[in-house]
């Protein structure tokens, strides 16, 4: 009998552990596994690679089981099978054996003497190999075992389907209709009881399934008014839970809490507040402030509370919320919030364990009716300037008589049907005062409200303002509302202080999304002041709403300027041209590149991918959403290389690289986007092994594999330092140290690099494309060029004049280098030599009788610190040559284009469509 080996996540070595050294041994290699997560998978597809390459094969079974494999996990072994289809094969259950589930799990090994069977409860998720409470057994030299568990295997390889795109389009297809019924065994309402919203069932599922896998924190996002404290109860309800804790800020929300958990269970629980003015310590169900808690937590038992809910979770960060999080146990905690990045950048994920089983954003919140649409208008208010203005400047001119009656005409001509019931954002208490006093002198019965006011007044403010029969129609609020306020009935929403932050300007907007009968959109009106510089943050917010995952400068410029028509939803946005102006400018100096901005933008694109905080997507991945969020949007200033990005926002999970590693990276990463094919070809040729010259060259170019390798002059000593390629006994190689996961990741962006270029290139005449972006050096590269690169406007490679043109020269201190180069039509670009140039000397000949010139032109060359590319115009004529008034001497030629430029660079080129 072969030896036996019991393996879990508590052994020695764990079972993760004996998986990889088998795969660092076999010779093949059988898996049959129910449940598959990219996050599991990552765990070994290094191993599994490494194995194929150095000549095992393989084979795998996945299954469609409860629904609960994912598809990028799917999309992973597909990659796998393209890049080793000799030696691996997937197959997947999709059908799911009819009347049976799919639940094996089997890992066999052959070695070239022997065989080893693995089987327990391991599926190959993150949860199964890191976390959960999993017990297996392997047997070696089990040859009857083994010979018997390989028969089985066979048979269900060959009752499953070979795995391709058509079906992983299938089982996504299949995951968008079925997902929340997966699990949701359990049933929600009966009579009297309420159930849940499309949101909340699947909100609920994907909690579930998270405990199911061991998870006991969970953050769920979801978007102002639709349905989190509902959800919160409802979870409980499902957890069974006997002891609940709610705890939040506001004692007005605990109360809404507190009502909202006594619809589901009704008396079958005990409620009580555990606030400044009430004590309710004994009870079944807790709603506490946080304040309270955090001064008594001493007289409570970590263990008194299974199910605790932090609601308004960006607050938590806080130390009052610390420390509570740190003293209780529960079973579960569960956070809520519609807003988790903070402005301060706290983390707020790692609280949580960075479990996001479901994050619902406003554009999903409107699509699925669980919210209002909205109706905004942004105007221009010249009566107010925030250029040089403190807090008491604004307050007085916010207040002044020119300004109100201007508010007041706009809210008269954007009315709403029925009684006035609005919301005015102040930005400080006195202007809050002042306000209120100037609208009520007016006809329009107003109070203040801020942090000062006391829960009562706010209650009672908060039902005059919905009573039909109530003369009050303005809350002017300042220091409260952002969050966690129930006002449905609310019709209109002023904005009239400054917008600090894309994040509050979605709270606020999110005080009138709450659905009320008869309600059937809010009207916003947005008051954009002078000179502001944050302005910026206006479109940031709205562009929340896009399907785009990432918000670049062009997209939201274009989208400003066309009132965001390409967002597709049942909502009004609509600016003066005034409010544009200011917008756009503030968007033109605001800064992209920022560390923050790009943060966050990620963490966005995570959030459309559907991947949680400790994911992060591939560099092929990019393929998919460029140019919407191109991966050289993260890299272009800062960071070099993707690895390097990550490593600078604290990405997690991200595999260990040496320091020659990470160089190496940064100069395959120089680049990108490609201009040709060539050296990430005979890069990714290389993966594999050294190989002769003759067996690479129909790969790639001589003067490539020179860029690329030792001892090559020009551009290898100017963009890299030191080579890629070295060249030992005849043989290429690649200049690395290769490792399992520095392999896979140097193949992903050279999948990336190759892509990319392929979507965006394709098949085109010349050395460069038409309209193609180009740095300088790229195009030293494209035009096969042998000598040291040095940037100059005027440029003669290999017989062909190529001119490099800026046209806005603002930062150009030398008046006699601020050339006058400029676009006279579409087809003709004005262009000034360089100085020392005259019609008759040997510059001005040389230019003369070449005659015509590649042309690249860009508008500025920096912006917010990082390089612009060029944009090739194509081959252009020099025409009209002239003496220029410049004094150090230059021509001026009218350049005619062989097809003049389209339409959408007329704005970025400063080009008249209709010159006169």
């Amino acid at each position: 009998m072969g030896e036996i080996g019991f393996y879990s996540n508590a052994s020695s070595p764990r079972f993760l552990d004996k998986l990889r050294h088998c795969l660092s041994l076999c010779r093949e290699f059988s898996f049959s596994v129910s449940f598959v997560k990219q996050s599991g998978l990552s765990l070994i597809m290094n191993d599994l690679e490494a194995a194929l390459r150095r000549g095992a094969k393989g084979s795998f079974i996945a299954s469609s089981y409860q629904n609960f494999t994912d598809i990028a996990a799917l999309e992973s072994l597909l990659r796998l099978q393209k890049s080793f289809h000799s030696s691996f094969s997937c197959h997947f259950d999709y059908d799911d054996f009819l009347d049976g589930g799919f639940h094996c799990k089997g890992y066999l090994f052959a070695y070239d003497n022997d065989c080893e069977l693995l089987i327990g409860s391991s599926n190959l998720t993150s949860f199964a190999l890191e976390r959960n409470v999993e017990w297996d057994l392997g047997a070696s030299s089990s040859f009857e075992a083994y010979r018997q568990a390989q028969s089985e295997f066979d048979s269900l390889f060959e009752s499953t389907h070979p795995l391709d795109e058509a079906l992983i389009r299938d089982y996504a297809a299949r995951l968008a209709s079925s997902s929340f019924r997966w699990d949701m065994d359990f049933a929600f309402g009966g009579k009297n009881l309420p159930s849940p919203n499309p949101m909340q069932q699947k909100a609920l599922s994907e909690i579930r399934r998270l405990r199911q896998l061991g998870g006991k924190k969970a953050l769920v996002i979801a978007a102002t008014g639709s349905g989190k404290t509902f959800l919160a109860a409802f979870d409980a309800y499902d957890f069974l839970a006997k002891r609940v804790l709610f705890v939040v800020h506001r004692e007005s929300i605990l109360k809404e809490a507190k009502a909202t958990f006594a619809k589901l269970f009704k008396d079958k629980r005990t409620y009580g507040l555990y606030t400044g003015n009430q004590a309710d310590r004994d009870a079944d169900f807790l709603f506490a402030s946080n304040q309270m808690l955090c001064r008594h937590l001493n007289e409570f038992d970590p263990k008194r509370f299974d199910y605790i809910v932090i609601d308004e979770v960006h607050h938590a960060a806080a130390s009052s919320y610390k420390a509570i999080i740190e003293h209780f146990q529960p079973e579960f905690l569960l956070g809520l919030t519609a807003t988790p990045d903070r402005m301060d950048g706290q983390d707020v994920y790692s609280l949580f364990d960075d479990n996001i089983p479901y994050d619902l954003n406003l554009r999903e919140a409107i699509e699925n009716g669980l919210v209002v649409p909205f109706h905004y208008y942004g105007f221009k208010d010249e009566h107010l300037d925030y250029s040089d203005q403190g807090l008491d400047g604004i307050a007085k001119m916010m207040a002044d008589e020119g300004n109100v009656d201007f508010i007041i005409s706009k809210m008269k001509e954007h009315w709403p049907s029925g009684k006035l019931m609005a919301l005015a954002f102040v930005p400080n208490v006195e202007t809050a005062e002042r306000m209120a006093g100037r609208f009520s002198a007016r006809g329009f019965p107003s109070i203040p409200l801020t942090g000062k006011s006391s829960s009562m007044e706010r209650e009672s403010a908060f039902r005059r303002l919905q009573d039909d029969d109530d003369p009050l129609s303005i809350l002017f609020c300042v220091d409260i509302l952002n969050e966690g306020v129930d006002i449905p009935r609310v019709n209109m929403v002023l904005f009239l202080r400054p917008t600090e932050s894309s994040t509050i300007f979605i709270q606020q907007l999110g005080r009138g999304l709450r659905k009320s009968p008869g309600k059937d959109h809010v009207v916003v009106l947005d008051f954009i002041a002078n000179s502001y510089r944050r302005s910026a943050f206006i479109p940031l917010a709205l562009g929340t709403l896009s399907p785009a995952a990432s918000l670049d400068r062009l997209y939201l410029h274009e989208a400003v300027e066309s009132n965001f028509a390409s967002i597709s939803l049942p909502v009004h946005i609509e600016f003066d041209e005034l409010s544009k102006k200011e917008i756009l400018d503030s968007l033109s100096s605001f800064n992209f590149q920022s560390l923050r901005f790009l943060k966050q933008d990620f963490a966005n694109l995570k959030s459309f991918l559907k991947l949680s905080a400790r994911e992060y997507p591939s560099q092929a991945d990019f393929l998919s959403v460029e140019p919407v969020s191109s991966l050289t949007h993260y890299t272009a200033k800062y960071h070099h290389d993707y690895f390097e990005f990550l490593s600078a926002i604290d990405q997690e999970d991200l595999p260990y690289f040496s320091q020659g590693q990470k160089d190496f990276l940064r100069r395959v990463s120089s680049f990108l986007p490609l201009v040709r094919e060539d050296e990430f070809a005979l890069l990714y040729a290389l993966l594999d092994g050294p190989k002769s010259a003759d067996e690479l060259l129909p790969i790639g170019s001589s003067h490539a594999l020179a860029v690329l390798g030792n001892g090559q002059e020009g551009l290898v000593r100017k963009t890299m330092a030191k080579s890629l390629v070295r060249r030992e006994h005849g043989l290429y190689s690649l200049d690395v140290v290769l490792t399992p996961s520095f392999s896979a990741w140097l193949k992903d962006e050279l999948d990336y690099g190759l892509g990319r270029f392929k979507k965006e290139f394709g098949v085109f005449e010349g050395p460069c494309r038409l309209l193609g972006h180009y740095r300088p050096e790229q195009v030293f590269l494209a035009l096969n060029n042998d000598t040291d690169f040095y940037m100059s406007g005027v440029n003669y490679i290999k017989g062909r004049l190529v001119l490099f043109v800026n046209l806005n020269k603002d930062e150009v201190e030398n008046e006699s280098l601020r050339y006058e180069d400029r676009f006279l039509s579409p087809s003709y670009l004005q262009w000034e030599s360089a100085t020392g140039t005259t019609l008759d000397n040997g510059a001005g000949r040389r230019l003369l009788s070449t005659g015509n010139a590649m042309v690249f032109v860009r508008k500025m060359k920096k912006e917010n610190g990082v390089s612009l590319p060029y944009v090739y115009c194509g081959q252009g004529t020099l025409l009209n040559p002239r003496e220029s008034r410049n004094r150090a001497k230059t021509l001026l030629f009218d350049i005619k284009l062989e097809k003049p430029l389209p339409s959408y660079l007329y704005k970025e080129f400063y080009i008249d469509a209709n010159p006169a």
